[in-house]
């Protein structure tokens, strides 16, 4: 059976604050949460990565403006999303753009990756900007390492 284990690295960006933090977790066919980056088996699918970005753990005063998920392995944009114009864009990967109607942070963008190998890893990440009237624009990065292994 084959096995996800991750090592999350998530930070969050802004023009006077910089705060770095280390969480490891272990992924067995379940879906592991580090901030707003999401990832697991797909649908029970051991040998497919689904990897998953959006806004929901942004404070509610926060206005979600863009947002991008990215391979770090390749330096490639998987998907973006501007959510003003409501424009998204995707890449030659299975990936999409879920807009939530009701609540912006709840707006989704996802990629499945089905080509990495057992022992292999395989860093992610997804960029967010957004506006608070009294703080301005923050730019939030959150990172993300998965490593395919057996048990």
């Amino acid at each position: 059976m084959a096995a996800l284990t991750a090592l999350a690295v998530a930070s969050r960006c802004s023009l006077r604050l910089y705060i770095t933090f280390i969480a490891g977790s272990v992924v067995i066919a379940s879906v592991v949460n580090e901030n707003g980056l999401k990832w697991g088996a797909f649908q029970g699918h051991d040998h497919v990565l689904e990897v998953e970005c959006s806004g929901e753990t942004l404070a509610s005063d926060k206005d979600l403006l863009s947002m991008v998920l990215y391979s770090a392995r390749d330096n490639k944009v998987l998907a973006t999303v501007n959510l003003k114009t409501r424009e998204c864009a995707t890449s030659d990967r299975f990936s999409s753009c879920v807009f939530d109607e009701r609540d912006s942070h709840r707006t989704r963008l996802r990629a499945l990756v089905l080509d990495i190998a057992e022992g292999e890893t395989w860093p992610f990440g997804c960029n967010l900007t957004t506006f608070k009237t009294a703080d301005g624009a923050i730019f939030v990065s959150w990172t993300a390492v998965a490593v395919k292994s057996s048990r």
